[in-house]
């Protein structure tokens, strides 16, 4: 009559017998009260009556269920999840139940409402994903100190791995010719470096030509700038909007493949990062340095702005090298200083001490950005390599985890249990096959080597059976059971479906009992003064298939069809397959039988039995 609170004043009576009543049942309130802003019971937290029926595991489910906002059918996700990581804990071990308790203690300060409690398990579940996500940063030791301590070399700016270093060049040219399309790709970095340089060429040109008389090497200068810009990037609109194939083997993708290479694109980058500071420099010998003092005051401040401009631009192109573009500076700014020092101008205005100064200044600034954009581009370039390492690892440990949980459990239930909690299913006409070899046992013998020798002879001949499961897809193999080999086909409704003729999986297992026949005979060429005999039995109906257990998962077939499989089996003859009369039947379209008559079978009586003839359509089977 009690209900609910006899069952939560059960623990911490219990409790209270050996450690002390008070304590123990003020313990016991305050766990209950955690457990009801769960809304779920505690009495069925570690009870076996929950609703008269459900098991322990059911009542620990639907509470870490409610825990994590999930629906019942949702958890093995989480279980299932272990497959791939390699992680085989749970939510119920020790150290997750203390960040559980953790959390509930924060959540249980929130004294609220029904509309509150919800948004109390979604903090928790929050807190839960937090703390799983740090612990899973904090074993990742291996880039912990990554950013404080980069593997590149402080003095060159290469990479310490030299494998990384002939990476990061070889990717460079790679990269440009990515099929993805992304604003970060070099291939989209190079045209946008590209027109900030068109762009600045045009405004310094302006400029100029606004401030300075023009005279034809000037002019000739800005021709072939403004002509080799614009033929860069016609290149490189014509590869990004036109469409060309990747393949090397046509002339403009070879083309394209050996200018985007590390050499070569380092030296055209470099003609486009200098062409700026070529421009201001054609403009040094205007006739405008010999005009009036006012005038050449006002050319000297446009000049040195120019000049400015100039030595800032090489900073684009931040994929070309860092101390390339760097000494391209230099050289242009001691240019610059020693020309305003020897060159002779009749302006007695020109600041040549201002001049160094300034000149001086940006180029210390270039070198600054120049190194941190190196930085920053090859780590940036470490990552995604260190990235795409880890992700095929994961992939790898993902596919050999899927390999060996395919090796248990069929794939289409595989794929069923991981949105499921269960799996069982019926299903209609489907073909099993029990193999035995009949003779093992006399082979076996336990006192030469304790019979491992004859155990690694009888796992070589299953191997070789299981062989033949990848001709026939149909095929699943079951289990096992000492020398005998158990095997289904017509499992995977989706796969039925999709078949044509709809009976092509009962047809697929009789070809691979024929098949074993085979293997067997092939082993027996190997074997000396002995030879295995193989007796198969063949049944088809209705069998019911699910997976048992919590762990090491089970996965078998039941039914009286698999039994009458079976029974054809042991009362079978060796090397032949013996199979039903509705069998038969089913597949005389296909194969020949002849009729071996009536056989005892416990639990059936007399049944009629047929043999196996040949392959190839027989007569009408009575």
């Amino acid at each position: 009559m009690c209900g609910d609170s006899c069952a939560l004043r059960t623990l911490p009576e219990e409790r209270a017998a050996s450690d002390g009543e008070e304590e123990e049942a003020a313990d016991g309130a305050h766990d209950t009260a955690q457990f009801h802003l769960l809304g779920v019971s505690r009495s069925s937290f570690g009870s076996r009556k929950d609703s008269g029926i459900r098991s322990r595991r059911s009542s620990i489910q639907a509470q870490i269920a409610a825990l994590n906002g999930m629906k019942s059918g949702d958890l093995l996700t989480h279980r299932m999840s272990g497959y791939y990581t390699s992680s085989h804990s749970s939510l119920m071990e020790p150290t997750n139940l203390d960040m559980m308790q953790m959390v509930l203690d924060e959540a249980d300060q929130l004294d609220q409402q029904e509309p509150e409690q919800l948004l109390a398990k979604q903090l928790v579940q929050r807190k839960l994903s937090d703390l799983q996500l740090v612990r899973c940063v904090q074993q990742m030791s291996s880039h912990s100190n990554y950013f404080i301590n980069p593997p590149i070399d402080r003095l060159t700016l290469f990479y310490r791995n030299p494998e990384f270093e002939r990476q990061y060049r070889l990717q460079h040219a790679r990269r440009h010719h990515a099929a993805a399309n992304a604003l970060s790709l070099p291939k989209y970095n190079t045209l946008v470096d590209t027109v900030v340089a068109s762009l600045v060429f045009a405004l310094l040109a302006g400029a100029l030509a606004a401030t300075l008389p023009a005279e034809a090497g000037w002019c000739a200068t800005a021709a072939i700038g403004a002509a080799w810009l614009a033929l860069v990037q016609a290149v490189m609109w014509f590869r990004l909007a036109a469409g060309v194939s990747r393949d090397e083997r046509e002339p403009f993708a070879r083309a394209y493949c050996w200018l985007t290479g590390w050499y070569p694109f380092h030296a055209i980058g470099a003609s486009l990062l200098a062409l700026p500071a070529a421009l201001v420099f054609a403009a040094w010998p205007c006739a405008v340095w010999r005009a009036g003092a006012a005038d050449c005051s006002r050319a000297v401040e446009q000049y040195l702005l120019a000049l400015l401009v100039g030595l800032v631009h090489f900073c684009n192109f931040t994929q070309l090298n860092c101390w390339l573009k760097s000494a391209l500076a230099s050289a242009a700014a001691l240019a610059a200083v020693l020309l305003a020092a020897l060159a002779g101008c009749e302006c007695a205005t020109l600041p040549v001490a201002d001049l160094a100064a300034a000149v001086a200044a940006a180029v210390t600034l270039v070198w600054i950005l120049n190194r941190e954009f190196e930085i920053s581009y090859r780590l940036g370039f470490c990552v995604n390599l260190m990235a795409a390492r880890d992700k095929a690892e994961v992939q790898r440990l993902k596919h050999q985890a899927d390999s060996l949980l395919h090796n248990i459990i069929p794939e289409h239930v595989a794929d069923v249990l991981k949105t499921k909690a269960k799996y069982s299913e019926n299903h209609h006409d489907v073909a099993v096959v029990f193999a035995s070899i009949i003779n093992f046992n006399d082979l076996y013998d336990e006192t030469y080597h304790g019979g491992k020798e004859y155990l690694r002879v009888l796992n070589e001949i299953i191997g070789d059976m299981d062989d033949l499961l990848k001709k026939y897809p149909s095929v699943e193999k079951i289990k096992t059971i000492g020398s005998t080999y158990m095997a289904v086909s017509g499992l995977n409704p989706s796969q039925r479906r999709h078949t044509d003729p709809p009976d092509r999986h009962l047809i697929e297992l009789m070809e691979f009992a024929v098949d074993l026949q085979q293997t067997v005979d092939a082993f027996n060429v190997s074997l000396f003064e002995f030879a295995m005999e193989l007796r198969i039995g063949y049944n088809i109906g209705d069998v019911t298939s699910g997976v048992i257990g919590t762990t090491k998962l089970y996965f078998d077939i039941w039914g009286d069809t698999v039994n009458m499989a079976s029974r054809m089996d042991s009362t079978g003859v060796p090397g032949r397959i013996q199979t039903t009369q509705r069998c038969a039947q089913l597949l005389a379209h296909r194969f020949q039988f002849e009729r071996r008559g009536e056989v005892y079978v416990k639990g059936k009586d007399l049944v009629v039995t047929y043999f196996l003839k040949s392959d190839g359509p027989g007569g009408a089977v009575s």
